[in-house]
């Protein structure tokens, strides 16, 4: 045993030499893989770059066609070409009739788009309009207010290191707002990512606009209010307060892209304060349907509206009772928010 001590120790050595050795491989095959990450982020971002010039220019050459079809919706006359084309087949002008298409202009066309596209998306892998999940935001006014859109368009621009969309809503005369044209403008950074949206202001007729509710506690049982101190018997409706109200129009307000706002979506009721859980998860929510319009607006709504309008969508949903159900559960949750003070972030569950 004493004997073979030497050559033990000598053993141990070139397996001790070994293990450094292969330490300082492993190290430098360590080094070359993080090289060649760098270089895959590298090419990533320079092939995002040029995927986005591509597509500013796709919405850039087919500005034309875009004007084109504004006035075909119009009802303008036919033109060249157009006069030689074969009349659409009879499946399509008789889902046109059914829809109440008639004469020479398309009925509603932005309306129908525009809910298809927007309202009709329940995150179904086989709806052919691929629409957002965030139908609540689309309520039953804004569909009526879309019906005076009579055009939509699209500009991309590059700015610094990023890029700027712009959307242009033109209206008819309508009952709800004095402009005849409401633009949102939206700024991604160098990675694509929604920044911040610059919106504008908006002339609501109505002071609360679609953007905004005025709610107010239900009557204790028994009356209808408090008795004025004028008059003997003269009641007095509940104090109301204004809170914001789900709509597409908040796609036209100033609004600060925040990912780990919206992470907190999901987050526990108790983890909110009284004072600013309400108005936190309105504003994630808010921010993640804001996000969800502009890809769609850009990717489906815009550039297809001519599929969407035509195809009718395959799907068994009735929007006034889907509607009507919501704004029970919004009103009741208001409610017992404004009475109890005890609710907290409940408005858009």
């Amino acid at each position: 045993m004493v004997a073979r001590a030497p050559q033990a120790a000598a053993a141990g050595a070139r397996c001790l030499g070994a293990r450094h050795l292969a330490t300082g491989t492993q190290s430098q095959r360590v080094a070359a893989l993080l090289e060649l990450q760098e270089q895959a982020d590298a090419l990533s971002a320079s092939t995002l770059k040029e995927m986005q010039a591509l597509r500013r220019k796709l919405h850039a050459d087919s500005r034309e066609l875009r004007r084109r079809r504004a006035e075909l919706v119009a009802g303008a006359e036919l033109a060249g070409e157009e006069l030689a084309l074969e009349p659409a087949a009879p499946d399509v002008m008789q889902g046109l009739h059914e829809m109440g298409v008639e004469g020479d202009s398309m009925t509603g066309f932005w309306q129908v788009v525009l809910q298809r596209t927007l309202f009709y998306g329940q995150a179904d892998e086989d709806d052919i309009y691929g629409a957002a999940p965030t139908s609540k935001w689309l309520n039953e006014d804004d569909i009526d207010a879309l019906s005076f859109c009579t055009n939509v368009e699209i500009d991309v621009a590059e700015a610094g290191d990023g890029e700027q969309v712009k959307f242009s809503f033109h209206f008819a005369e309508n009952p709800y707002f004095s402009d005849s044209l409401l633009t949102a403008v939206f700024e991604r950074d160098e990675n694509g990512d929604l920044v911040r949206g610059l919106g504008c202001s908006i002339a609501w007729k109505d002071p609360e606009g679609l953007t905004q509710r005025t709610i107010r506690p239900k009557p204790p049982k028994g009356g209808k209010g408090k008795k004025g101190k004028k008059g003997k018997g003269e009641l007095l409706a509940p104090k109301g307060k204004v809170v914001p109200r789900a709509s597409f129009f908040h796609l036209f307000s100033e609004i600060e892209f925040d990912e780990e706002a919206e992470r907190e979506l999901s987050m526990d009721d108790e983890a909110m304060g009284e004072d600013d859980g309400e108005d936190a998860f309105f504003d994630a929510e808010r921010e993640q349907v804001m996000r969800e319009y502009v890809e769609q607006l850009e990717r489906k709504t815009i550039p297809d509206a001519i599929e969407v309008y035509i195809n009718a969508p395959d799907m068994d949903m009735d929007f006034e009772d889907e509607m009507e159900d919501y704004e029970d559960d919004v009103q009741e949750a208001e409610y017992r928010d404004v009475g109890s003070k005890r609710g907290r972030g409940r408005m858009l569950k």
